[in-house]
């Protein structure tokens, strides 16, 4: 019998990084995450595109 649970990604999000931020920006990252019911990873994903969009590198 195989292996149950949940099928493999393609892509997986398995590579992680930390940052420090102040505690201002902690809060403001936090109220933006609530705002537009985001995770703190797809803000910075969203973030990270759009950066690179206007870098011309995507």
């Amino acid at each position: 019998m195989g292996r149950a649970g949940r099928p493999k990604e393609e892509n997986p999000r398995d590579q992680k990084i930390t940052i420090r931020l102040t505690k201002e920006e902690r809060e403001e990252l936090m109220a933006y995450t609530d705002k537009h019911d985001q995770t703190i990873t797809q803000v910075v994903s969203d973030a990270l595109s759009l950066l690179y969009e206007k870098d011309g590198n995507q």
